[in-house]
């Protein structure tokens, strides 16, 4: 289990790390096809980038050759394909690329594109190791709790494991790395930040999963987790003053 979401994890850093290396290139090669769809993102959006990354290309494909590639792709049919073709090609023609479609910038946007798909599969695949792997009850448990979904819920339980074998909480904290670190002198003794000497990506799993609990709340979904966060949130801020 701690194997795949280490592999989600690395995944999800390249995912990112490509996507940010796309939007770049596209700023030189056609920058405007960033305005074709509403969210420039997915595997739809990515292939017809791959396809067609300079406006110049674009421009010399015949009209019925770009509708036959787009009715090729996931749930895109005969209008949809047109629809889309007709905008490709009136950004095309207003487009104002910084490079020639022979620019290492177009093999630098495929690479990003294909690492792009490739860290998609990974990370899909990870998790569904994982949700052949994970306790059925523990999933439950998890993903009853408001703004917890299944991808967050096999997360946790993939980087903690059974948290039953943990006697206290404090074990827990220490195991993850947020359990407060103490200084000592003399008389004095004071709590200082949490000790991070535990999981990072654990820390990580459960700092997204509490802010999905508190966006949950925010949006009419009450948690009892999310009241006891806000209140210790609160003392802590309190102390410091």
């Amino acid at each position: 289990l701690m194997a795949n979401n280490r592999i989600y994890e690395q995944a999800s850093h390249d995912l990112i790390t490509n996507r940010n290396r796309l939007h770049k290139a596209i700023q030189l090669t056609f920058p405007e096809i960033e305005h074709l769809m509403v969210n420039p993102r997915g595997k739809n959006y990515w292939s017809i980038v791959l396809r067609f990354p300079h406006p110049d290309i674009l421009l010399e494909t015949k009209e019925a050759d770009i509708i036959d590639f787009l009715k090729g792709l996931s749930g895109i049919g005969k209008k949809r394909a047109n629809d889309i073709a007709q905008s490709l090609i009136r950004l095309a023609k207003v487009a104002c690329p910084a490079v020639k479609k022979n620019s290492a910038h177009i093999r630098g946007l495929k690479m990003a594109i294909n690492n792009i798909l490739n860290a998609e599969e990974e990370c899909q695949t990870a998790l569904q190791e994982m949700a052949k792997l994970a306790p059925k009850r523990d999933l439950e448990i998890l993903t009853s709790i408001p703004g917890i979904g299944k991808n967050t819920a096999l997360r946790i339980i993939s980087e903690l494991g059974d948290i039953r074998r943990f006697n206290n909480p404090s074990q827990l904290n220490a195991f993850v790395g947020v359990d407060p670190q103490v200084y000592e002198s003399g008389n004095l003794t004071a709590h200082l930040s949490i000790s991070k000497r535990g999981t990072a990506i654990g820390r990580k799993v459960l700092y997204l999963a509490i802010n999905q609990i508190q966006s949950a709340k925010k949006v009419g979904n009450p948690c009892h987790i999310a009241d006891y966060y806000e209140k210790r949130k609160r003392s802590s801020e309190t102390a410091s003053h």
